[in-house]
C-alpha cells in the first residue's frame, strides 16, 4: 500500500517536477528544454536588481549577460507591487545591442497600467524593430516589425496577464494568456537588441507593470507557448486561463 501511495504521489508531482527542471535552465538551455534562451529578468529575484534613484540594472538571468540598464536617475523605473513600474512619460530600460533575429518569441508577465496609442511596452534595439504596441483603441495590442496592424483586446487595463509575442513575419502574433493567438503580418525588422517600457528610439513611454520577460531565439509552437504560459501563471499566481 505505501508502495503504491509512493508512486501515485510521484505522478502527481510530474508536472510540478516539469515545471522546476524547466525553469533552472540557463544560456542556451531553456524552459521546457527549447533551446535560444536569449534573456530572461525575474522581479521575484531581487538580486538581479540595482537601484540608484530607481531600477538603474535589471540583470539578465539567462546567462547571456543582456542586463537592462538606465544610468539617468529621471529615466529609471521604480520597484512596485513586486514588479518594475515604468511612468509612461519618461522611463524606460535598454540593453546593449545584441544579435536577436526573427524568429523570436517574448513572455511577458505584468499589466498595462494605462493605455495610450503608438506607445511600446517593448521593441527591440532601433525603433520598430520588435515592438509589441498599443494600438488603434484601448487596450488592444499587438506586434509590429515594420508590417502588422491587427489589435488583440484581451490584456484588460489593470490586469496581470501573460502576453506571448511571436515575431515571425506573417506568421507573427499576440497571445494573452492561453487564449486564441491573433496573427499578424509584423514585418520582418530584426530586434538587434531589447528595450522595455519604450519604443527602441527612447520615445513612446508606456505605462507598465512588468514582473518578468523571457525571450526567445526562435518561434515556438502553440503547444510550447501553451506549456510556459501555464508555468508563468502558476509561478505568479495568476488564472490558469
Amino acid at each position: 500500500m505505501k508502495r503504491i501511495c509512493a508512486v501515485l504521489a510521484a505522478v502527481l508531482l510530474l508536472p510540478t517536477l516539469a515545471h522546476a527542471r524547466a525553469y533552472s535552465g540557463g544560456g542556451a538551455g531553456s524552459v521546457y528544454g527549447l533551446p535560444g534562451l536569449v534573456a530572461r529578468y525575474d522581479a521575484s529575484v531581487s538580486s538581479s536588481i540595482t537601484i540608484a534613484t530607481g531600477v538603474s540594472q535589471w540583470n539578465d538571468l539567462s546567462g547571456a549577460g543582456n542586463h537592462l540598464k538606465q544610468g539617468t536617475g529621471a529615466a529609471q523605473p521604480t520597484v512596485s507591487s513586486g514588479g518594475i513600474l515604468f511612468n509612461g512619460t519618461s522611463q524606460f530600460l535598454k540593453a546593449t545591442a545584441f544579435t536577436l533575429n526573427q524568429p523570436e518569441t517574448v513572455y511577458l508577465v505584468g499589466q498595462q497600467v494605462t493605455w495610450t496609442v503608438n506607445r511600446a511596452v517593448y521593441d527591440g534595439n532601433a525603433a520598430n524593430s520588435m515592438q509589441l504596441v498599443q494600438t488603434v483603441t484601448t487596450p488592444n495590442i499587438t506586434v509590429f516589425a515594420g508590417g502588422g496592424g491587427n489589435g488583440n483586446t484581451g490584456w484588460v487595463i489593470a490586469t496581470n496577464a501573460v502576453i506571448t509575442g511571436l515575431f515571425n513575419g506573417a506568421s507573427s502574433a499576440t497571445r494573452v494568456n492561453q487564449g486564441a493567438a491573433l496573427t499578424d503580418n509584423a514585418g520582418a525588422n530584426n530586434a538587434g537588441g531589447f528595450t522595455l517600457g519604450a519604443i527602441g528610439n527612447s520615445t513612446g513611454f508606456t505605462n507598465i507593470l512588468v514582473f518578468e520577460v523571457i525571450i526567445y531565439s526562435g518561434a515556438h509552437s502553440t503547444a510550447q507557448q501553451t506549456a510556459i504560459i501555464s508555468f508563468l501563471e502558476a509561478k505568479w499566481g495568476l488564472p490558469q486561463i
